[in-house]
């Protein structure tokens, strides 16, 4: 089953751009340290989190992670188990989000849970993730990667029950910190691994930089996101998932904040009751329109992305860089195609 991963993530890929990072990713030897780590697992729990890699295809997080070790002059043996912790935590981290959000599809296939039951993508989850801080253990050869994966992998767990006590008078800055704290294990971990564990905090300035871009770039990727499941009728398909699950992100601060008295009071209905019918719909999309959300929020977007690429350009060099640039025009580019294309 593991000698077909490859196969089966290529051949659901459909966009050009993640097809040339997927083959960059398989270049640069990340399929075969994937299959390396796979192979050290359980044969069930291997299946369970392979599942989860094939569902979603994306592979830019471990080839990201791979060039900047490559950039500080990591030696391979350990800059590619470190690179690719970012896929494996991802992997993880979506197998217990989709229990968490009740989502039963992911990537237009059976989410884990759904597949596999929840006992047994729960059980695969947190041995896979016990197996991966050995593994990662041993190939660096220094224990206290394990306690740095931990911290960094406790910060997310606690980010997604502290979201569940935010409501839309929350802050902006106090989600958008709760943002970064869901997305440190998966790029500030493997950074100060780079940087503290293995360099021995010899590049002060270029650690911090790194884990700033990578924040910025992170930011911009969960803003889409929850645009997706707002925009032109829920671009996700999850029925605006976090409006009946009482979910706060930046864009429905967005949205609420600019509503008149009687839609604020149609919304606050809505928000968290557990479903939203067709005329609910119907008023959710007028809603969006009227507040201007998805243009305030993609003016956000496009400002992370940049602050991102700038804080990058000064500790990558311009072909590696190009990696990134290409692929934050991916990300922009296909989300206004998704909208346009319901448009018509």
């Amino acid at each position: 089953m593991l000698e077909l991963l490859g196969k089966q993530i290529e051949d659901r890929i459909k966009y050009p751009a993640v097809k040339d990072v997927y083959l960059e990713w398989e270049k640069r030897g990340l399929l075969e340290e994937s299959l390396s780590f796979l192979g050290t697992l359980p044969e069930n729990d291997a299946e369970v989190v392979a599942h989860s890699l094939v569902a979603h295809v994306h592979r830019e997080k471990s080839l990201f992670m791979d060039l900047v070790g490559d950039n500080l002059g990591i030696e391979e043996d350990v800059r590619k188990p470190v690179a690719v912790s970012s896929d494996i935590l991802w992997a993880l981290s979506l197998m217990i989000d989709d229990i968490e959000d009740q989502d039963s599809v992911r990537g237009n296939l059976p989410s884990c849970w759904a597949k596999y039951g929840k006992g047994e993508t729960i059980g695969a989850a947190f041995s896979t993730l016990g197996s991966l801080t050995r593994y990662l253990a041993d190939r660096s050869q220094n224990k206290h990667i394990r306690s740095a994966c931990m911290h960094y992998v406790a910060l997310g767990l606690r980010s997604i029950t502290e979201h569940k006590y935010m409501d839309l008078d929350t802050p902006i800055g106090v989600i958008v910190s709760n943002y970064e704290n869901r997305c440190d294990f998966h790029a500030t971990l493997q950074i100060a691994v780079f940087h503290d564990l293995i360099l021995k905090g010899r590049y002060p300035d270029l650690r911090d930089k790194t884990i700033a871009g990578f924040r910025c770039i992170n930011r911009a990727g969960q803003l889409i996101n929850d645009l997706k499941d707002i925009a032109q009728g829920d671009i996700y398909e999850r029925g605006f998932s976090d409006i009946r699950n009482g979910v706060p992100t930046v864009p429905l601060i967005y949205l609420y904040r600019n509503l008149n008295t009687w839609q604020t009071r149609a919304f606050l209905n809505m928000f968290g009751k557990g479903y939203v019918n067709t005329e609910e719909r119907q008023l959710l999309n007028s809603m969006v329109s009227d507040s201007k959300v998805i243009e305030r929020t993609m003016a956000r977007i496009g400002d992370e992305y940049e602050k991102g690429l700038e804080f990058l350009s000064v500790v990558i060099d311009d072909p590696s860089l190009l990696w990134f640039e290409r692929w934050v025009g991916y990300k922009k580019s296909s989300f206004l195609v998704q909208l346009s294309s319901i448009d018509k």
